[in-house]
């Protein structure tokens, strides 16, 4: 496990944070702190906090308006929301929500959001985004997977700011989907890191902690994102407990390595017959409970759904001569494999659009049953031209 948590103050002045603004903020003596700063808009900030360091300490109670939506954000509130409850941590807690508080399902299916329930639930008070103008009496905000770039001025008029709780390693998987894409792209590590916004572009503010975590084996975004959550909410309590040094010691974030991660897009859903296994795998997890994935049998549209782990296709015989995309049933079993580049990938089921689900037995009876094996055109998948990507 590794933590980025910087709390030794001549670390700055070796990179080089000189003044061009040098103040003494001083309304109690516990408070009295020499600040250097290049950038004046960070006195300000100092002398808009000031307030709140004379009151820091580990039994300090903030005042916290959260913005979030759905289920990564809903430990984060759960949280802060049972801490307000034993009287522990946070004082006073309200909601910003989206101005659709619903969230789309598959079909035209749409249920409330996560935090939308919960607020309803625990009668939190809950405040529908835009904002108006007259933000005051609280600390710090908190924003979780909300989706909004937020202004300058609603920031302002925090006296911290306003933090925000990543699923990555930032600056790695910047953007909406940074889940999605640690699984696409195979990693082998994550993280949560917590930062404060920047009001003009996504994931680029100074980081007060960052924890790294081992993706477990066949994760899907769905489990990733839970366990994220979870480590994520953690995370945001340890910073609540000592947050204005947490704050005093950020750090910016680096340029080199940085990565966007940004929403999937629908096209993504059509599988490339010419991918690898692991390929098609990781695409399936990443983004299978949230789109199905997709192919065309001859000009039908198809959804192929349940797909088998790829070490249960390994030992599908492969012939010279397999176009990517040929369709085998085994008798004895009930799946459909699909040749890939490297070898077999199975799905135990399949829908065509507007039609009930079939099983693998159920496919072949209807698409395939009768047409001969060296017949390939009409026993293949094709890609669409959407996986021309």
């Amino acid at each position: 496990m590794k933590q980025i948590f910087i709390t030794m103050p001549h670390v700055m002045l070796k990179r080089g944070v000189f003044s061009i603004g040098l103040f003494l903020t001083s309304h109690h003596s516990n408070c009295l702190r020499l600040h250097r700063t290049k950038n004046i808009g960070k006195v300000l900030f100092a002398q808009r906090q000031c307030h709140v360091h004379c009151q820091t300490g580990q039994d300090r109670r903030w005042n916290v308006m959260f913005f979030g939506t759905d289920h990564f954000s809903l430990p984060h509130l759960q949280l802060m929301e049972e801490s307000r409850q034993n009287g522990h941590l946070i004082d006073k807690l309200e909601v910003v929500v989206p101005q659709s508080t619903f969230i789309k399902r598959r079909g035209k299916t749409r249920k409330p959001s996560p935090v939308w329930e919960f607020c309803q639930e625990q009668h939190l008070t809950c405040h529908q985004w835009p904002l108006d103008d007259n933000i005051s009496g609280f600390d710090v905000g908190i924003t979780v997977s909300f989706g909004h770039l937020l202004p300058e001025w609603l920031i302002n008029s925090f006296p911290l700011g306003i933090l925000n709780v990543h699923p990555s390693l930032l600056p790695r998987w910047r953007g909406g989907a940074p889940i999605q894409h640690t699984i696409l792209n195979g990693d082998e590590v994550t993280g949560v890191s917590i930062m404060r916004i920047h009001p003009y572009r996504f994931d680029v503010g100074p980081i007060l902690l960052q924890r790294e975590y081992n993706v477990p084996s066949n994760s899907t975004t769905k489990s990733l994102t839970h366990l994220l959550a979870k480590k994520g909410s953690e995370l945001l309590s340890e910073v609540l407990h000592n947050l204005t040094e947490f704050i005093e010691y950020e750090m910016p974030q680096s340029e080199e390595g940085a990565t966007v991660g940004l929403k999937i897009p629908n096209k993504l859903a059509w599988i490339d017959w010419g991918a690898t296994t692991q390929e098609i795998d990781r695409l399936y997890r990443a983004i299978g409970e949230q789109m199905p994935l997709k192919s065309l049998f001859g000009e039908e549209e198809l959804r192929l759904e349940q797909m088998v782990s790829p070490a249960d296709c390994s030992d599908h015989p492969i012939y010279e001569g397999d176009e990517p995309g040929l369709i085998s049933f085994p008798q004895n079993k009930s799946i459909i494999y699909v040749r890939c580049k490297d070898g077999w990938v199975g799905f135990c089921s399949i829908s065509p659009i507007g039609r009930k689900r079939m099983t693998a037995k159920e496919f072949y009876n209807g698409y395939l049953s009768g047409r001969r094996r060296d017949d390939e055109e009409r026993r293949c998948f094709k890609n669409h031209d959407a996986t021309n990507r």
